[in-house]
């Protein structure tokens, strides 16, 4: 895709990001600075938007490494403002391949999430629904990080 620029590549699969990308954090750090946050929220929110879209680079991979199990080529992975992209070089010929290309990606949200889930349990995050309501921080980054993984793995 015009104006992206290479990361680097995955087995045999050119992992690019958007121009475009850049703007949303400078989006987020500006919407943030005139809400009056102080840096370290600043740097939460940013950390966040970076999170979200390590997941979607690894929930598009998961599409493409399925897509490759069947011997279908996945021309590159490219990560934009408003998700990622992973053209597939042919549709799977049986019924059954195509099926597990299309769930290889939330699948790998549901494992994140309860990866993250088992984290949370483990540190004993209390009060969810508070945590939820506020802004990002130490304290709720992985209780988002968590519902962000079952939103993608719902409707993406």
């Amino acid at each position: 895709m015009k104006g992206s620029f290479k990361l680097l590549n995955i087995a045999g699969i050119g992992i690019f990001i958007h121009w475009t990308f850049t703007l949303l954090i400078a989006y987020i750090i500006y919407s943030n600075y005139q809400a009056q946050y102080t840096t370290v929220q600043i740097v939460w929110s940013v950390i966040f938007i970076l999170s979200i879209f390590v997941t979607v680079f690894l929930h598009e991979l998961g599409h493409a490494l399925a897509a490759k199990k069947f011997n279908i080529k996945t021309k590159d992975i490219t990560i934009l403002p408003i998700g990622g992209l992973a053209p597939l070089g042919e549709t799977p010929e049986k019924p059954i391949e195509e099926l597990n290309v299309a769930i290889a990606g939330p699948a790998v949200n549901i494992a994140i999430a309860l990866i993250t889930g088992l984290f949370i349990s483990i540190t004993g995050v209390k009060d969810l629904t508070n945590q939820l309501a506020s802004e990002v921080n130490q304290s709720n980054f992985f209780l988002n990080f968590f519902m962000v993984n079952i939103w993608l793995a719902i409707f993406i």
